[in-house]
């Protein structure tokens, strides 16, 4: 341990979870409760923070914030289908009641619009009592003579933001894509961004959310538009610049199938759309919205704080070496070589069996211990899941399996063609008898089917298996439908594949997402729709190696990662760094714990040298805090790729992180301690004094101003872990050299000396 006179208090993990609560409320004086009253032609839901007018008249609303009124939206009206709001001839009522829910206690207001010849369109906005947001979200009562398929609901359809206020520079957009999603960033009818970065574009759609934010005479202005709950619909947020200062914003539920709404019948879903324009700070406003929606959709993550070794990796591609193959006993042999290597003193590890046969008939479909056992991956004396995941769990592993969501077996489809979408097996085979994945897919709506995976997953769970990854799972989103349950949408029935396994393994269980492919510019791709069944989604395709890119889509994702999803980069060579050096080594495992920080490993323990293992363990365990580091630099670089990350801690600690992704050239980072984040500073105070400590070189840095910068010169591909406490009038706890985090999760207790 490493002293430099402080003294921190014993707070540990507590601390991050009391300062994410802090953050989701926008204050944490009481308030008065939200009120909705009638003032002539407008109905107005307002707290102290929001301010909602709805026009009876009009059938339109606009928000503002009550202290500040130039931050605002104005002119929004819901949009179902092809049916809105402000259309001419509509009647608007409005009816009001309390509401408590995860985010809090609050009011809701409801409007319903009649006009003959249309359906009743429903309007729900509830605010919460000490809350700066907006929770919208529609629906309707058909009316009509004939069923709807309702495919878009948009609460929030072509406002106008932050009206009135002129000089909207330096416009900057960060689209939420989620897996190894694109995004659909267009500007001039051309997509312009292929990754999770910022944007300095006019136009934007992004899948799930995204955040806008300018300056406008020296001040900074955000707003976050992105889905809040996930059930039937995806999300969408759109921002258009148009001529002048104008700004339209919209955000939507949508979905390709829709759901069936049938005459008589009122659909009001439980997909909420989540608004904060009142939110300044951009890291403020995202951090506020990812914690939203791990509350609203009551997400309780199991991090994967352990490595997992892949069978896959080690075994067939080849990119760790070691001669343990990819079955049962293979994977056995992996664990044995975990527990000679002593690791296990720092952490448990993950072991994941790949059965994938690529076979006219293989295991998919089936994912049974006869069928693992027929294609090789299940041998003796590991024959059934519970004798080699028991064998894995004596060894003090985690034992995890693999699945292929396509499950493209043709025996499997010949015996159970009423299991696909449309009832039909056949739709997916071409004339010349090689397969059309775009044709169907497995209908998780059909009952026989469910009850089939149910089998399954029971099997898994009694075996003793602790999670899976599913494979290929964005071929399973149906855009053409074909569901036995009429009244699905493409994301509900796509979500229940994940469901599913959750539910029955249970919540300790640990589900991978592969969320890979599919089109930039295709609605339907690159959701977040697992939001709270899937712990962990993967954002890039096969790969053992790590480049700026994958960690700049992570790092981009901060305020969701360890809050909604973990991230994964697909396995990881620990003998194919870049640079091939130690500092190359360090650059990977310090980045994936930032950015991440589900490791999956390509390298098999048996090959491991001293250095690896030394260096690895210095990662874990993985903390769980509902917290990541900022890219601090992520709106003033224009490469996309942030060279400075901070953990906050709490007021007065900051985990900082300096990469340099040049592994050609030295290169020198800095950052201003003092200045405020929104402008790329670390906001910390600037009449405060502060030590750094460097932990990977296990230098301390000296004691530098609040007003002043820390500026370093790194090595060709170098990462610094760096801690950073305020100076104290008395000794003080500084590092540790167990734990990249220094203390955060290594250091159970500190005391003041008397």
């Amino acid at each position: 341990m490493r002293s430099q006179n402080k003294d921190h208090a014993p707070r540990g993990l507590a601390i991050c979870l009391c300062a994410a609560a802090a953050l989701l409320s926008a204050s944490n004086a009481c308030r008065a409760a939200t009120t909705a009253v009638r003032e002539g032609a407008k109905v107005v839901l307002q707290n102290e923070l929001v301010r909602i007018e709805y026009d009876l008249t009009k059938g339109t609303y606009s928000a503002y914030n009550p202290n500040d009124m130039s931050s605002n939206i104005v002119g929004a009206c819901l949009r179902i289908n092809d049916f809105a709001t402000d259309a001419a001839g509509l009647t608007h009522t409005w009816e009001s009641t309390p509401v408590t829910d995860e985010l809090g206690t609050g009011r809701k207001l409801l409007i319903k619009t009649n006009g003959p010849g249309k359906p009743e369109l429903q309007l729900e906005i509830v605010v919460c009592d000490e809350r700066n947001f907006l929770a919208l979200c529609g629906g309707l009562k058909n009316t009509l003579g004939q069923s709807i398929s309702v495919k878009e609901i948009n609460p929030l359809h072509l406002a106008k933001a932050f009206d009135g206020v002129s000089g909207k520079t330096d416009l900057r957009m960060l689209n939420g894509p989620g897996g190894a999603g694109l995004g659909q960033v267009m500007t001039g009818g051309a997509e312009v961004g292929h990754q999770s970065r910022v944007h300095n574009v006019a136009t934007m759609e992004s899948p799930n959310n995204l955040l806008a934010a300018f300056v406008s005479e020296g001040k900074q202005r955000s707003i976050v538009l992105g889905g809040l709950t996930y059930h039937d619909y995806s999300k969408y947020a759109s921002v258009a610049r148009g001529g002048g200062d104008e700004l339209a914003v919209s955000v939507m539920s949508w979905d390709p199938v829709g759901k069936r709404v049938d005459p008589g019948v009122s659909y009001l879903p439980d997909d909420r759309c989540y608004v904060d324009f009142c939110t300044a700070n951009q890291f403020d406003a995202l951090e506020q919205y990812g914690l939203a929606v791990r509350a609203a959709q009551k997400i309780k993550l199991k991090i994967n704080d352990f490595p997992t070794v892949c069978g896959w990796y080690v075994a067939v591609f080849g990119g760790g070496g070691g001669s343990e193959p990819n079955n049962t006993a293979g994977m056995v042999a992996q664990m044995d070589a975990v527990v000679k290597s002593g690791f296990l003193r720092y952490s448990k590890v993950g072991i994941r069996l790949i059965p994938d046969d690529y076979g006219a008939n293989n295991e998919q479909g089936w994912w049974d211990d006869a069928h693992w056992q027929q294609y090789g991956h299940y041998v003796k004396p590991y024959e059934t899941t519970k004798k080699w995941a028991q064998a894995i769990l004596e060894r003090g592993g985690i034992p995890l399996i693999y699945s292929q969501t396509t499950s493209y077996s043709r025996d499997f489809m010949a015996a159970h063609s009423d299991w696909y979408t449309h009832n039909d097996s056949k739709r997916l085979v071409k004339a010349d008898g090689s397969l059309d994945h775009a044709k169907g897919a497995l209908d998780f709506t059909d009952t026989g089917l469910k009850e089939h995976m149910r089998k399954v997953y029971e099997n898994m769970r009694d075996g003793g298996l602790a999670g899976l990854m599913f494979d290929y799972p964005e071929d399973r989103f149906r855009q053409d439908g074909g569901f036995d349950d009429k009244y699905a949408t493409a994301a509900a029935a796509y979500r229940t594949i994940f469901e599913l396994p959750k539910t029955i393994l249970g919540p300790n269980s640990y589900i991978d997402e592969r969320n890979c492919w599919g089109s930039a510019n295709g609605r339907g791709a690159f959701m977040d729709v697992t939001a709270g069944v899937v712990d962990s989604q993967r954002v890039w395709g096969d790969t053992d190696v790590a480049t700026p890119e994958m960690y700049s889509r992570c790092g981009h994702r901060w305020y969701k990662n360890r809050v909604v999803f973990t991230y994964d980069m697909d396995s990881k060579n620990l003998f194919k760094t870049s640079p091939n050096n130690r500092d190359g080594l360090r650059q990977l495992l310090t980045m994936v714990y930032t950015v991440a920080p589900r490791f999956v490993l390509a390298s098999s323990f048996s090959k491991m040298t001293p250095e690896h293992l030394h260096d690895l363990s210095r990662i874990y365990p993985i903390h769980a805090t509902p917290r990541s580091a900022r890219p601090l630099d992520a709106f003033t670089r224009e490469d996309g790729i942030p060279h400075i990350y901070d953990q906050v801690i709490d007021d007065t600690w900051h985990q900082l992180v300096f990469y340099n992704p040049d592994v050609a050239a030295a290169g020198t980072i800095s950052v201003d301690i003092g200045k405020d984040t929104s402008v790329g500073g670390m906001g910390l105070k600037a009449d405060k004094s502060y030590y750094v400590y460097d932990f990977w070189n296990d230098a301390f840095l000296g004691k530098l101003p609040g007003s002043g910068k820390l500026e370093q010169v790194l090595r060709p591909g170098e990462v610094r872990m760096m801690s950073v406490h305020e100076v104290a009038d008395h000794p003080q706890f500084i590092s540790s050299n167990r734990h990249v985090m220094q203390g955060y999760v290594d250091v159970l207790k500190t005391a003041r000396p008397r």
